[in-house]
């Protein structure tokens, strides 16, 4: 009586399940893990299950996570079906999810698709209502294999054109500017200029083709990687 969830969660089996306020169990153990919570109708808990499967070579046993969501009577609103799932900030009810074909879209909790799966092959976090996006399947390791980045807002809509060789991470840094790299030339862009205010794009303060390390020597790895601290 004193937790103020609307749903609450309880173990069996090392299995997760939820029971409402009344006690009753509404979502039956089946998850493996869970992230955030229920403390109004409009919240959503996405939930994991984890498959395993052996391996062709050896017969190891693996195991793969699948994401989904409940609504807060304990209801299934996405199968858990999707490799990744995570909301977009800012926007209630939409979310970023790859599907078990490692394509990227962007849906509603209602199924809508507001970016078709497969148009870019990464979607990030989004940060002040964008987010970086790829075309290009192979790891930039230290060469970007000609892969192309850029960058959508939340409708889907390109603020920045899938053309550029890096763009330097920005989410939860609160960066002023992006940092976009094309043809060997740098370039600073205001995030206002992309997010509604008034900035013209194409007088961004160009950087001299110059090493990538100089004045952001120590951050190279996080905001051209997106490595964390620990790696």
């Amino acid at each position: 009586s004193a937790d103020m969830r609307l749903l609450i969660p309880f173990t069996k089996d090392e299995l997760i399940g939820f029971v409402n306020r009344k006690g009753e169990v509404v979502a039956k153990p089946q998850f493996a893990m869970y992230d955030y919570d229920c403390y109004s109708s409009d919240d959503y808990i996405r939930v994991m299950k984890a498959v395993t499967y052996n391996s062709q070579s050896g017969g190891i046993s693996n195991s793969k996570h699948y994401y989904g969501l409940i609504n807060y009577k304990g209801e299934t609103v996405l199968d858990t079906k999707y490799c990744h799932l995570f909301p977009v900030k800012g926007k209630k009810g939409l979310y970023v999810v790859e599907n078990k074909k490692w394509e990227y879209g962007i849906i509603t909790i209602s199924g809508e698709v507001i970016v078709p799966f497969g148009k870019y092959d990464l979607i990030e976090g989004f940060d002040r209502g964008i987010a970086r996006v790829k075309i290009g399947k192979r790891s930039n390791g230290y060469k970007n294999h000609g892969n192309k980045w850029g960058i959508i807002d939340s409708s889907g809509k390109e603020v920045l054109p899938v053309e550029y060789d890096e763009i330097w991470q920005f989410q939860g840094k609160g960066f002023k500017n992006i940092i976009v790299e094309k043809d060997g030339f740098q370039k600073r862009i205001p995030i206002s200029s992309l997010i509604g205010e008034k900035h013209d794009i194409n007088k961004g303060e160009e950087i001299s083709q110059r090493s990538r390390y100089g004045e952001y020597a120590g951050s190279y790895a996080q905001d051209v990687m997106g490595y964390s601290d620990d790696v």
